[in-house]
């Protein structure tokens, strides 16, 4: 019996009883029961082919998505990616701002925590993004050393991401 997991990249893995994490089911052994095994494991092969092409199309999508600034309501975040079987390993690695500028990050048990690590409640009429670092401000520091501290690894550039921004004789400037 296993149980299959995602890691950072969508990669799917598998966790032993005994929490011994594999790359990939083993091989149907004599043991096994000799139409499950077979089954499971062609289940499980296919399974990492697809997720392969998902996974780097839903990256590239959600990376996008905090670039242009695309936001939800709080029920169809938690639909979409809280919810959600495949993403919410995705929004368990990223930091969310709403629009009024609060970011959060989805904990482990699915609640919501600011960067002081205390519940957040997105009020029923905000709208939920990817926080892109230049909206972090003085918090980006803070959020990348909870990041490190929880040792959570970012599907794709976010806190880390190079962010260039004007001077103030530069803003004026034509």
């Amino acid at each position: 019996r296993f149980t299959v997991t995602f890691d950072e990249q969508l990669v799917p893995l598998v966790v032993e009883s005994s929490g011994k994490i594999r790359k990939s089911l083993p091989k149907p052994g004599a043991k096994d029961d000799p139409a499950l095994a077979p089954a499971a494991h062609a289940l499980f092969t296919g399974l990492k082919k697809d997720l392969r092409t998902i996974a780097d199309q839903e990256l590239k999508r959600l990376e996008l998505a905090m670039i242009n600034r695309r936001s939800r309501t709080p029920h169809d975040f938690r639909a979409l990616f809280v919810a959600h079987p495949l993403m919410r390993h995705i929004a368990h690695r990223l930091v969310w701002i709403t629009d009024t500028g609060t970011a959060f990050r989805v904990a482990e048990d699915d609640t919501y925590a600011d960067v002081n690590d205390d519940p957040f409640t997105p009020a029923t009429d905000a709208r939920i993004s990817i926080a892109h670092p230049i909206l972090l401000d003085d918090d980006l520091a803070t959020w990348a050393e909870l990041f490190a501290d929880y040792e959570i690894l970012q599907p794709f550039p976010q806190l880390g991401r190079p962010v260039h921004t004007l001077a103030d004789d530069e803003r004026a400037a034509h």
